[in-house]
């Protein structure tokens, strides 16, 4: 069953985005309180937060997106509230340091990642528990993200993937999404809302 997240939701939440995520994306090194608070975040205002409920009743996956505009102040405030422990991950991986900051400095001299986009709404975060991946749990997401999408009159909607998460790459080419742009090591998709 998927249905809108609750505030009792976000610490299954991060503990399903800990599990699913890659090891070289950073996010994935906070602690669970530190996911939980950044759930928390990015699931203010005018955010869509849906999550896919199993039979048990345990949360199997999340989606999140919210308006390109809303992102940075959401991620400015989580960031500012566990400043110490996302230093203390950099000073742990001087590796994703450089990366961010060779990212951060590619955007100042290049503008915005994909110039002119068209999407109005960003996917943030959507993460499959591992128990739960190749059930269609994912899709289930999607579907419902762009249903609520349609009843807010939301023509496209965008997200980011890491160019060496292959299955995710493929995954959102297969699901109808386009190739917008590449860049920092991502690859940029977009779609229309249907």
């Amino acid at each position: 069953m998927i249905r809108r997240a609750r505030a009792g939701d976000f610490e299954a939440m991060g503990r399903i985005h800990r599990d699913a995520y890659p090891v070289d994306h950073l996010s994935g090194r906070l602690g669970l309180g530190a996911l939980r608070d950044l759930n928390r975040e990015l699931c203010g205002g005018e955010a869509v937060c849906l999550v896919c409920e199993g039979e048990e009743g345990r949360i199997e996956g999340f989606v999140i997106a919210d308006l390109a505009e809303n992102l940075r102040g959401a991620n400015r405030r989580f960031m500012l509230g566990h400043a110490w422990e996302v230093a203390w991950l950099f000073v742990r991986n001087p590796r994703a340091l450089a990366q961010k900051l060779g990212s951060l400095w590619g955007r100042v001299g290049r503008g915005r990642r994909v110039v002119g986009s068209r999407a109005s709404m960003r996917v943030v975060s959507i993460a499959v528990s591992p128990g739960a991946q190749g059930r269609s749990v994912g899709r289930r997401l999607l579907v419902a993200l762009e249903k609520e999408l349609r009843e807010r009159a939301v023509e496209w909607y965008g997200l980011s993937v890491k160019e060496t998460n292959r299955r995710a790459v493929q995954f959102y080419q297969r699901y109808g999404f386009a190739e917008e742009g590449r860049g920092d090591g991502g690859v940029y998709f977009i779609k229309r809302v249907r």
